[in-house]
């Protein structure tokens, strides 16, 4: 099979092929781990709603989520506004993912040390990212953009759906995840949506 690795356009077909790897062992992990969670009894649920704190914490993970920019709109943004060689673009999303691997495991430790109090840093972290990233001329704070962008995307990915666990009974767990999930889900469609539409309108609209 030819992945066209070299010529024209090389680097992202290669890039893709060789993601194939980590996606095939995922694949071959998930497999073998199958059957290892011990049988357990089903529990009796008791009751078959959430209180009024679990939807207040998912109004604040949708409020969150719908003002942050996916990171195809920051692609796209510096390579049509040519802030970063196509190269570096990337790199910089590397980066992201870094500091989105130190954002998990630090918020993590922090949550269970103070619990839900860790996710008022979030919108605070989340604030400058789309101006630094979307306004930025200077490539170095285009970098700090997407360091914060990875840290908010950590705390996100851990200790928001963390916190669903520690508002709601054993027996709705699965309900409770799925419903969050897909209301969270939503409503990053539905804000990638409305500042894929203002970057269209102007970049200052996008950022305000």
């Amino acid at each position: 099979m030819h992945f066209g690795i070299t010529g024209p356009g090389a680097g992202y077909r290669a890039a893709f092929a060789v993601l194939l790897i980590p996606a095939m062992l995922a694949l071959l992990f998930l497999w073998s781990a199958r059957g290892i969670e011990p049988d357990a009894a089903v529990a009796k649920v008791t009751r078959t709603d959430f209180d009024a704190r679990y939807y207040r914490y998912m109004a604040f993970s949708v409020v969150t989520v719908m003002g942050f920019a996916h990171f195809i709109l920051v692609a796209f943004h510096l390579q049509l506004t040519h802030r970063l060689p196509p190269a570096l673009i990337p790199v910089l999303f590397g980066l992201a993912m870094g500091t989105d691997a130190i954002g998990s495991i630090v918020a993590g430790r922090l949550f269970d040390r103070y619990g839900l109090k860790v996710l008022y840093v979030l919108p605070v972290i989340t604030l400058p990212t789309l101006p630094l990233l979307f306004l930025s001329v200077q490539p170095v704070w285009i970098w700090i953009g997407a360091a914060l962008w990875g840290l908010a995307l950590g705390i996100q990915e851990s200790t928001v759906r963390a916190g669903v666990a520690t508002l709601t009974p054993d027996a709705l767990r699965g309900t409770a995840y799925g419903l969050f999930d897909t209301v969270f889900g939503a409503a990053w469609l539905g804000g990638s949506v409305m500042l894929g539409a203002l970057y269209a309108i102007g970049v200052q609209w996008l950022v305000i």
